[in-house]
């Protein structure tokens, strides 16, 4: 009975040590960076805009993609939004 208890509690520290050693090398960020992400239109001189996805952290922008979403806007159109919110990224 004694080499028993003395198998199953070698079993039992042999599996807490491979779970510490196991869990050791994985370590946390110690912050997650904040981010956020928005949608912003991007127009050429022939009036086509297309918007893409912009994702920004704290050092500025961290990912741009395009959403596929694009439109023609006539001849005589003048974008509406405020110069700062065209020229912004982040």
């Amino acid at each position: 009975m004694r080499k028993l208890s003395l198998f199953l509690f070698s079993i039992l520290l042999g599996v807490v040590l491979i779970f510490i050693i196991v869990n050791a090398n994985k370590t946390e960020p110690k912050h997650k960076v904040p981010t956020s992400t928005w949608t912003k239109a991007i127009c050429n001189e022939e009036n086509y805009c297309l918007d893409i996805q912009i994702t920004c952290g704290d050092n500025g922008v961290i990912d741009i993609k395009p959403t596929d979403e694009g439109a023609y806007f006539p001849e005589n159109w003048k974008d509406p939004r405020p110069v700062e919110m065209i020229e912004k990224w982040c």
